[in-house]
């Protein structure tokens, strides 16, 4: 699994991404190309999401849902630029000692910690 999922208990847990947030926040890593039918195709040059989406669908999915897309899954750590959220597949397996990697979900703003008690 890549830094976008996080395995490590039975509670499977992804970073999503809106893809109209990256329209919305005029994100540098955004790209687009005309293909060979003349569609518009849009992409993440960072990599956060695997996904080339059609810009013509992505307007309309957008017009009928109020401004939003969908989620896509993360291949990685999203941006803090990135509108993402972390979604849980079965939350119900949550272990009673609580999350095991509670770190996997904070926002990616630094170096990687882990919160350990001290006595």
């Amino acid at each position: 699994m890549g830094e976008g999922s996080c395995r490590y208990c039975r509670v499977y847990c992804d970073w999503v991404i809106d893809p109209a947030g990256c329209e919305d926040t005029g994100c540098a890593n955004l790209y687009g190309y005309d293909d060979s039918e003349g569609n518009r195709v849009l992409g993440c040059l960072a990599g956060v999401f695997r996904a080339e989406l059609d810009q013509r669908t992505l307007a309309q999915v957008r017009a009928e849902n109020g401004g939003r897309f969908g989620a896509l899954r993360a291949v990685r750590r999203p941006l803090p630029i990135c509108r993402a959220v972390v979604e849980r597949a079965y939350p119900a397996r949550l272990e009673a000692v609580g999350c095991l990697n509670p770190e996997f979900a904070e926002a990616h703003a630094g170096p990687a910690f882990r919160v350990t008690r001290g006595e």
